[in-house]
């Protein structure tokens, strides 16, 4: 997905308000504006849903 002022917006948006890295809160908008119900990371500094995504991290969901 292009990255557009809308994901760009949305971005920086989120990058202030959650604190997530930049490339993190790109990946995360391009979700979000692509309709995405599932966004799954192993990135430990997700919330658990962000705009009606839920937000799923592996580590957390595997079995050792």
């Amino acid at each position: 997905m292009a990255i557009d002022a809308e994901v760009a917006d949305r971005a920086a948006l989120l990058r202030a308000a959650i604190g997530l890295a930049t490339p993190d809160s790109l990946h995360l908008a391009c979700a979000i504006t692509a309709g995405a119900t599932l966004f799954i990371t192993n990135g430990t500094d997700f919330p658990g849903e962000v705009d009606d995504l839920q937000v799923m991290i592996l580590d957390s969901t595997l079995i050792s």
